[in-house]
């Protein structure tokens, strides 16, 4: 019976956690153009990035953003942030991606402490002057947490480097163990450009939900689990056998010898 229901061991177990998330206020900027050289406009907050490239690909953008604890419950609950890019009056965008830097936080029974992104990408074939995106920012997990210990070992930071590549940051990150995204249910919506503007703009909201977790559990939650199961499984062959042997000895159906 035990057998059958998965043994005695509990190995990996479930719990909910509001995620502690915070943005760093970093974040890269890439705009893809139509038919211009350069074919992308571009700016990050490194200012190492930034001097890797032309001047005439970087725009420095108009940003606010703002975090919101809606319940106040000491926990951000969304990110709110805006960008207008100045563009050439000419210049035809059709793509946008901005990937957005957080510190991320679970302290709850697992603590986790990581740098961590949100990557914004959308391409269109129609040249568009402005990108909505709202979405749940969600913890992807190759492997179970451990039960009380601090992983601590993936809150780094970008690398001070001349030769900076996205995609090569990203394959990089999307290979760790835990890394955030945005959910699959992500809502993108592409407004076209209707004619000449000078000016892109980005509004995104992120929402930081609370989520499910999966985990190896101490020790001690095995050995409880274990009992409560041994324990069930006794009692309910116990009152089994004993009913089977007050009624075989009850009706004599067994000669004894004393």
């Amino acid at each position: 019976m035990v057998y059958k229901s998965d043994g005695f061991w509990r190995t990996v177990e479930f719990y909910r956690e509001q995620p502690d998330i915070n943005f760093k206020h970093n974040l890269i900027l890439v705009l893809q153009l139509r038919d211009t050289v350069p074919a992308y406009k571009l700016w990050s907050t490194y200012p190492h990035l930034n001097a890797a490239f032309p001047s005439d690909q970087l725009s420095l953008p108009y940003i606010t953003n703002r975090e919101i604890d809606t319940n106040s419950d000491g926990k951000y609950d969304e990110l709110n942030i805006d960008l207008k890019v100045s563009i050439g009056d000419n210049d035809e965008v059709i793509g946008a991606q901005l990937i957005l830097f957080f510190e991320y936080k679970l302290h709850s029974k697992i603590f986790l402490q990581m740098e961590s992104i949100a990557n914004i990408k959308y391409e269109s074939p129609i040249a568009g002057r402005s990108l909505r995106v709202i979405g749940d920012l969600r913890l992807k997990q190759k492997e179970p947490l451990v039960y009380r210990r601090h992983h601590i070992g993936f809150n780094e930071n970008i690398k001070d480097s001349q030769e900076f590549f996205v995609e090569d940051m990203l394959e990089s990150y999307i290979r760790r163990n835990f890394s955030t995204s945005l959910d699959f249910n992500t809502h993108y919506n592409w407004y076209s450009r209707k004619e000449k503007s000078s000016q892109f703009e980005i509004n995104a909201t992120l929402l930081y939900s609370e989520q499910m977790f999966y985990y190896k559990p101490g020790f001690w939650y095995l050995i409880k689990w274990a009992f409560i199961q041994y324990l069930y499984v006794y009692l309910v062959l116990y009152l089994i056998f004993k009913r089977i042997i007050e009624f075989v000895f009850g009706n004599r159906l067994l000669n004894c010898i004393v």
